[in-house]
């Protein structure tokens, strides 16, 4: 009988060890959906208190925290959450380095805001001129934030095809004004489903994409080419 209830025994040891990454990984998974939903009630509770007299510095710690407990378990909107929060000034920083590889790894797991938000660190000040550090790496993320349907990517990359050095010669210009007008798309189907707050934010933005549109027909001098934002 002990021989029975050992060998029954060697075999559950083994069964556990064959799904014990698996187990593993639900129980991150688990842990970081709890850290990420802790995550949101304390960024909620901070902004209530940056609405009055109160310090949310607490709040916006605790947040910090627990969105970065949630990128470690594989969340990219926690990943670029805790990096908008590091730059925002209502803590301390997190280290630059721990910074970039957190928008980086948001970035790679295809999330279109983080996309954007590495672009601006190769690429800043889209919309007037941008002061471009990598240009060539700004134009890869933003390519790639247009694809998976962003409307400010789509935008930025229009403003970088129309401050090309080869823009005076039409070469880019109608691809910018491709991106615009998808970008002017993708805002007003936004708009259609945003709350009361929301479209005032998209409004302004639509007026900045729209402006963005009148200046590149303005230099097309009203030439029609056919172009496409992106293949």
């Amino acid at each position: 009988m002990n021989l029975i209830r050992g060998l029954f025994k060697a075999i559950a040891i083994v069964i556990w060890l064959s799904h014990a990454p698996s187990f593993a990984a639900d129980i991150a998974t688990d842990r970081g959906a709890e850290c990420f939903k802790r995550a949101q009630r304390y960024e909620k509770e901070a902004n209530r208190y940056a609405n009055d007299v109160r310090d949310p510095t607490k709040w916006f710690d605790l947040a910090m925290k627990n969105y970065l407990c949630a990128a470690k378990a594989g969340n990219a909107i926690a990943m670029l959450r805790a990096v908008e929060i590091s730059h925002s000034g209502t803590l301390h920083s997190l280290p630059k380095e721990e910074e970039d590889k957190l928008l980086l790894q948001a970035a790679e797991a295809n999330l279109p805001a983080a996309q954007v938000a590495l672009a601006n660190e190769y690429c800043d000040d889209y919309g007037t001129r941008p002061s471009c550090k990598n240009p060539v790496e700004a134009q890869k993320w933003l390519l790639k934030a247009a694809k998976n349907g962003s409307a400010w990517g789509a935008f930025d990359l229009g403003y970088i095809y129309e401050t090309e050095p080869d823009s005076s010669d039409l070469k880019s210009l109608p691809k910018a004004l491709a991106c615009y007008r998808l970008s002017l798309q993708r805002h007003q189907g936004e708009f259609q489903i945003a709350n009361k707050k929301e479209k005032l934010n998209l409004k302004s933005q639509i007026e900045i994409v729209e402006r963005g549109i009148g200046r590149i027909e303005r230099k097309l001098e009203g030439k029609t080419i056919q172009a496409v934002c992106y293949e």
